[in-house]
């Protein structure tokens, strides 16, 4: 089974699941099951309860930056893995200070690498009022999970590509500011790079959805309590 199912982002797409500025997606590729943010809280768990999304399976977690909305359910992943006394690889920046938590082993990636046949991190930086800001971005296959693409979505994709060919991106493209003009570069850019789905979730500007549609790309807007069949 190649799936992703949404359990938390800024809307909700079921009823009894509950939306929150944040971010978490859950994973299933070819038998693994990774987690990609754990949103702002322990939101996450309960969304995930709620749709029986098997957390206590999960092959490791990535966290790609350090915002709140993104890492703050980690004590929750903890809780749940302690307990049924199973330990998981917890991926994450430089800038996200490893905390002592039981059953969660963090690893910190400094750049770009490939952890399994199925997955690699993609490791990039941006410059915010005078800082950088990285993260990490986490290709499955063929389809790159992108939490707010803080760097830009084109110079993400381009990383990603060094380690495979890239159909589908699913995650925020942080593009409030993108002008029209701007957001129909980066379609037609998007198109031409070979990506033929995208999944807009957390930090996007839905306005873009047009734009991305008139250059061929197919599109959905992502929502809690929604799952999708991947490439």
């Amino acid at each position: 089974m190649r799936t992703f199912v949404i359990l938390s982002t800024n809307l909700a797409g079921r009823e009894g699941m509950l939306a929150e500025n944040g971010l978490s997606v859950f994973v299933r590729f070819d038998g693994s099951d990774y987690l990609f943010d754990t949103g702002g809280g322990s939101l996450f768990a309960e969304n995930a309860e709620f749709m029986n999304v098997p957390l206590s399976s999960l092959e490791c977690a990535v966290l790609s930056h350090i915002h709140q909305d993104h890492i703050g359910g980690v004590p929750t992943l903890s809780q749940i893995c302690s307990m049924i006394s199973r330990s998981c690889d917890v991926y994450h920046t430089e800038e996200i200070l490893s905390p002592r938590l039981p059953a969660l082993k963090f690893m910190p990636a400094a750049e770009s690498k490939r952890v399994s046949e199925n997955l690699a991190l993609i490791v990039t930086g941006s410059e915010t009022e005078g800082s950088t800001i990285h993260e990490i971005s986490m290709l499955v296959g063929k389809t790159l999970f992108v939490a707010c693409g803080h760097a830009g979505i084109e110079k993400i994709l381009g990383e990603a590509q060094k380690f495979g060919d890239v159909k589908e991106i699913a995650g925020g493209f942080h593009n409030f500011k993108s002008s029209e003009n701007e957001l129909k570069k980066c379609a037609a850019s998007l198109a031409g790079s070979g990506i033929k789905r995208i999944c807009f979730l957390h930090c996007s500007n839905l306005m873009a959805v047009r734009y991305f549609d008139d250059s061929g790309i197919e599109c959905r807007i992502g929502a809690v309590g929604r799952s999708y069949q991947m490439g």
